[in-house]
This record gives structure tokens, C-alpha cells and sequence, in this order.
């Protein structure tokens, strides 16, 4: 404990002025917390649950009528259109989520920090890698939107998974890592508990508190107490093992076919006990610690960040998302619930018009008691079956009209409400909005009114449960990869410190996602556009690769590698012709400076014979006036002399030309 911790008392056999720490009731805290909650459940959010779970899996909830005796042997006949509608949201969320091969987009906070950059773009890898390789991310994805659709809120807890196991070669033991990675696990509702007064845009870290129910086998139970847990016997372990019988009904409706235990008797290595993850915000700081109901106290109090040291923000791992604002409701309203009374009636006009068509075509008898009629034929209404009777006027044939068009007239008014509530695109909807249907736009008309109430629920989804979550998991690989795992997935020689730097994530998912044709042509609009602004090589500027991944995703494929396979080696072909355009540029260059130096040699080599010559007529001049000496024998030798010099000044420049030419591109000796 803490120094100035805030509770403290005058122990009397203390010394004067001496203050002594109280240690606080954990179990009794934990204890309040969880009836406060429990409190709040009952009191109407159980029920709910209930009947929207039902309705998604297409089943009469508790308390419907056709599940009294009254309708037992009526038509029961669930219309699906609750699950319908949830399907068809789910299938336009992995459209739009999944229409590219990258989950998430990691960028740098400044594009001109090149550390920030590196980081970014090592943390994009490594994220994309793990969401591929390690965690389920699809499946977890769409089982998070149903909850969404079901219930109403959908509840994660993100943590890293570690854990070796000890190697004995019989020289040497080692420990050997079998697990390393990011893991994200979706929790029932009704197993997290946080108070009914927190914030709506964050109750998890709003709260005062929060109770993860988590089941465990006790003998994991025991393994932990071995480790770091405190240790109990099976009699105190069973003694704790209190069922919540609330939480039983509705994971019962949930599941289908789970029932609540008997009492137990004895423990063991299978039995399962529900431990309580408890998070209480205490003295200031985040405290974490372990119960087994309200009894035992599993595991000592430890700091949220000793816990859990990617929550270095005071953040809780959890995450609770939505896909419908209801502002100040901290649990919000599943779809079935919203739709329940369209539901119900299109349940009812089913289900009358089914026994009204069997009353009309399996006949109603009336007949006199004590008239030895043979009851049974007439039930079984046999074809060419003979019923024996002593009075043929004891048996009366009951007659019932059968059904009109307004019972269908009303099953199609019905559909449009229902999907007028749910903000779905059917069949339903044409044909009872005959008049757009005649025009190819009234028909685009209802399906993009439609599509605005799908995307903005996968908008709202994508704000509060996959962006959050993502960060949670970029945080954690910011926290506890290995650099040897950073440096094989993103091919830079990068430490996890070098990786824990201003990077910030996105999930790319925008109003269009969910219409693959008009994302594609909003894609090639701004293509154009761009082109039409700032002219056609700004188009061939581009990224090639991420234009050709967004239009192939949009279309349902990953990217558009598989079409293109040339693409991947095109920069490296492309780096290789710039270094060989430089290399020729250089020789060039290098051709250019060697011809002006031979041209200057050439005309210094031409001036000094002038000048030589002029010297030697002057000398012949002289030598002739004293010497008596013809001109011509002068000039004779002077020719001899200077045909010497201009072949000395000939072969010295035919040395250069030999070099320049070695230095020619393509020339190769021999």
C-alpha cells in the first residue's frame, strides 16, 4: 500500500501522531459492486436480453402465446425476418471490412519524422500479420456485429497470450515458447458487469468498476494457486461455486440446450467454477484481483499496469461497442427489439392464414355422441375411406371459408414496415411500392435509402468496437513482441523501443462501403477528377497497387496481384533502369569533357606550329643572310622537321580517341 493512502486510522496502541493503513474489504467491494449490477439486471435488461435473443434465433421468446397450451395444436410458424435482417447487415459489414487485403491502415502522426514513419510502417505489418495469423479476425468480427444487431452492445477483452513450457534434453533444461500472441476474445453481456450510471460513450473505463464472470475448470483453478493464486482446498473451492441463476436464463437462450446444474456434492478436475475478474478503481489508482464468487479471494490486489502493462494509458483491456446512438443509455437496444412488434405481426397474419387453409381443406365434424360413428376415419379423411355410422344425420359437416387477398395484402404491408423498422433492402419492399418498382430509378431510390441506415450502423460499429480494439491490439505489439518477430514480419532491423513512437491506426470504412459498384465508381470519379485538374501524369504518379487492391476488393477480390503479377517486381525493374540512365548520363558526361580537352589540345597543338613556323621562316631569313644559303634547302629541312613534330602530335592524339572509346557504352574489347 501506498504511503498517502487515503484511509487511515489512530491505532490506539499506536504511538501518538502515529497513522496506520486500513486494508480495504476487496471481497466486500467486489461484493457490492457485483449486487448493484446484478440489481440493475434483473430489474429488466434480463428479460430483454432474453426475448432479443430469442427473436435472432428465430424462436417464439418466453411468454409468447404460442407457446401456451391454448396453441398447442395451432400453427406455430416463426417467421425468420428478425434473423434475416441480421444476416444481411452482417453480409454488408464483411464487405465492407474485408473487401481489401489489409485489415488496418497504420500511419505515421508526422509524415516528415522519419522514425515515425519506419515505425508506422513496421506496425502496419505487424498488425495486418497477426490479424491474418494469429487471431480469427473475421470470425471474431462478424460475431461481434451480431452481438451488436442481437443484444444491442457487444463487450471484448483484449490481452496478450504467453507461455513456455520447460525442455529437458537430459544435459540442459530450457524453456520453450509455445505461445506468443495477441488474443481477443468476445465476452457474453451477461458475464460483464459495470455500473448502470457510467459514461454512454465509455461505461468500461467510466465505471467505478468491472466484473468479468469468467468459467474456468477447477483444474486450472488449482494450477494457477500453484503458481501465483492463493491457495484453497476443494471444499472451500466448492463451497463458492455458487450458480447465478440469472445469468443461467440467458445463456439458456442463448445456447439453446445449456440448463442450470443440480447442486453439488463434490469437486472435480472437470467441474467448472465461475471466477470474477475484478477491476476496482480505489485510492485513485486501478487495482486487479480474482475471486471465486463472494467467498474466497483468489489472487492478491496488483496495479492495472503490473496486471495488464499495455494499459500504460489506465485504460481497462475491455471494449464495449454499439451500433445505434442512444445517447445517456449505457446498455443500448438490440435490433429484434426495435422490430418486435412488426415481428409479431407478421407472425400472426402467418400463422392464421396457415390454420384458416387447414380448416378449409381438412373439413370441422359435428357428431351425436352414441351413435357408434367411427371417429377415427373421419379424422384421418383417408381418400375412398368408408365411416360407419347408425344415423348418417348424426354427422354434420362443418364448412370454413377459405382465406382472401387481404390476408396477403397485409402480409406485404407488414414486410415494408418491418423493413421500413429494420432499414433493409427486400423483395418485400417492391413489390408492395409497385409504382417505383416501374422504373429502374425508384429501384435504386429504395435500395440507397436502405443502404444509408446499413452503413451508418457499420459506421457507429466501426467508431466504437474495431477502431478501439485495433489500437488495443497495436498497443500490445508495441508492448510485447519480441524484436525478432518485428524485424522477420516487417524487414527492418527495428527494436520493440524504436516501434513505441507517434504512429496512429485507421480502419478505412466510409458511407458507399457497402455498395461495391458505387465505391468503385466514387473511386474512378476521383481519378478523373484528378486528371482533369492536375492533367494525366498525375494518375501515372500513383500508387498502381493500392488503386488496383481497392478496386478489385470492392469487386470481391483481395487485391489485384492475381491479375497484375508483374506489379510486385516492376519497382525493383524501375530502380534498375534509373541507376542505368545515371551510369549513361556519367560516360556521357565523361565523352563530352574528353572531346573539349582534345579539341583544346588540338588548337594549342595548331597555334605552337604556326607559331613554330613563323619562328623558322625568321630563322631561315637570318640564316640565308649569313650563311648565303639558298631558301629552298631551308625550307626543305624546315619541312622535314615539321613533318616530325605534326606526327609526334598525330599519334599522341589517336592514344586519346583509343581511350575515350573504351569508355563507350556497349563496346567490349576484342
Amino acid at each position: 500500500m501506498t504511503d498517502n493512502h487515503p484511509l487511515e486510522y489512530q491505532d490506539e496502541f499506536a504511538e501518538p501522531g502515529e497513522l496506520t493503513e486500513i486494508e480495504p474489504d476487496w471481497l466486500g467491494m467486489a461484493r457490492d459492486a457485483y449486487h448493484e449490477s446484478n440489481s440493475f439486471l434483473d430489474k429488466g435488461l434480463r428479460k430483454r436480453w432474453e426475448m432479443n435473443l430469442a427473436l435472432a434465433n428465430s424462436k417464439h421468446p418466453a411468454g409468447s402465446k404460442y407457446l401456451s397450451d391454448a396453441y398447442k395444436h395451432r400453427s406455430k410458424i416463426f417467421r425468420g425476418k428478425t434473423n434475416a435482417a441480421i444476416r444481411k447487415n452482417i453480409a454488408a459489414a464483411a464487405v465492407a471490412l474485408f473487401g481489401t487485403q489489409d485489415v488496418v491502415s497504420v500511419e505515421p502522426e508526422d509524415d516528415n519524422n522519419t522514425a515515425q514513419t519506419e515505425a508506422a510502417e513496421a506496425g502496419h505489418d505487424l498488425v495486418n500479420y497477426h490479424m491474418e495469423n494469429s487471431v480469427p479476425w473475421f470470425l471474431i468480427c462478424m460475431g461481434a456485429y451480431r452481438d451488436c444487431q442481437a443484444i444491442g452492445t457487444v463487450i471484448s477483452h483484449q490481452y496478450w497470450d504467453y507461455d513456455t513450457v520447460t525442455v529437458d534434453d537430459g544435459f540442459i533444461a530450457a524453456s520453450k515458447k509455445v505461445v506468443d500472441r495477441p488474443v481477443v476474445e468476445l465476452r457474453p453481456i451477461e458475464n460483464v458487469r459495470f455500473s448502470p450510471h457510467a459514461d454512454w460513450l465509455d461505461p468500461i473505463n467510466s465505471s467505478p468498476y468491472l466484473i468479468d464472470l469468467v468459467p474456468m475448470f477447477v483444474g486450472d483453478i488449482k494450477e494457477r494457486m500453484e503458481d501465483d493464486w492463493l491457495p484453497y482446498t476443494d471444499a472451500e473451492i466448492l463451497s463458492a461455486m455458487d450458480a447465478d441463476h440469472g445469468v443461467e436464463s440467458v445463456r439458456t437462450a442463448r445456447d439453446r440446450d445449456s440448463d442450470p446444474k443440480d447442486e453439488q456434492t463434490s469437486v472435480n478436475e472437470f467441474d467448472v467454477a465461475w471466477v470474477r475478474r475484478v477491476f476496482i478503481r480505489y485510492g485513485g489508482e486501478e487495482w486487479v484481483y480474482y475471486t471465486i464468487g463472494e467467498h474466497i479471494l483468489l489472487s492478491q490486489p496488483v496495479p492495472l499496469e503490473t496486471a495488464f502493462p499495455h494499459c500504460k494509458d489506465g485504460r481497462r483491456p475491455y471494449t464495449a461497442g454499439f451500433c445505434d446512438v442512444e445517447p445517456h443509455v449505457t446498455y443500448k437496444t438490440g435490433l429484434p427489439e426495435r422490430v418486435e412488434g412488426s415481428q409479431v405481426q407478421a407472425n400472426d397474419v402467418a400463422n392464421l392464414r396457415f390454420d384458416n387453409i387447414q380448416k378449409a381443406l381438412r373439413k370441422k365434424w359435428i357428431a351425436e355422441r352414441n351413435k357408434n360413428t367411427d371417429f377415427k376415419s373421419l379424422w384421418s379423411e383417408v381418400p375412398g375411406q368408408v365411416t360407419i355410422t347408425d344415423d348418417i344425420n348424426s354427422i354434420k359437416e362443418l364448412t370454413t371459408n377459405d382465406v382472401t387477398g387481404s390476408s396477403y395484402q397485409e402480409q406485404h404491408l407488414v414486410n415494408a414496415d418491418f423493413d421500413e423498422l429494420a432499414g433493409t433492402f427486400s423483395g418485400a419492399s417492391v413489390n408492395t411500392n409497385r409504382q417505383l418498382n416501374e422504373t429502374v430509378g425508384g429501384m435504386k431510390l429504395l435500395s440507397e435509402n436502405a443502404n444509408v441506415l446499413t452503413e451508418l450502423q457499420l459506421r457507429i460499429f466501426t467508431e466504437t468496437w474495431v477502431e478501439p480494439v485495433l489500437r488495443d491490439v497495436l498497443k500490445m505489439v508495441q508492448t510485447y513482441e519480441d524484436d525478432e518477430m518485428i524485424q522477420q514480419v516487417s524487414g527492418k532491423q527495428m527494436t520493440r523501443a524504436q516501434l513505441d513512437c507517434g504512429i496512429k491506426l485507421r480502419v478505412n470504412v466510409g458511407f458507399g462501403a457497402t455498395d461495391p459498384q458505387a465505391k468503385v465508381q466514387k473511386l474512378m470519379m476521383g481519378l478523373t477528377t484528378l486528371a482533369q485538374v492536375f492533367g494525366p501524369e498525375r494518375i501515372q504518379q500513383m500508387n498502381h497497387a493500392e488503386i488496383s487492391a481497392e478496386i478489385f476488393g470492392a469487386l470481391g477480390y483481395k487485391d489485384g496481384k492475381r491479375f497484375m503479377p508483374e506489379e510486385e517486381g516492376n519497382a525493383q525493374v524501375e530502380q534498375l533502369q534509373q541507376q542505368l540512365q545515371q551510369l549513361q548520363q556519367v560516360i556521357q558526361q565523361k565523352q563530352i569533357e574528353g572531346k573539349i580537352q582534345l579539341q583544346k589540345q588540338q588548337m594549342g597543338d595548331q597555334t605552337k606550329l604556326e607559331i613554330e613556323k613563323l619562328r623558322r621562316e625568321t630563322e631561315m631569313m637570318k640564316l640565308s643572310q649569313a650563311t648565303g644559303m639558298k631558301v629552298a634547302d631551308i625550307k626543305k629541312e624546315f619541312e622535314l622537321k615539321q613533318w616530325d613534330i605534326a606526327g609526334r602530335r598525330t599519334e599522341k592524339a589517336d592514344d586519346l580517341k583509343a581511350k575515350l572509346h573504351l569508355q563507350e557504352p556497349g563496346y567490349w574489347p576484342g
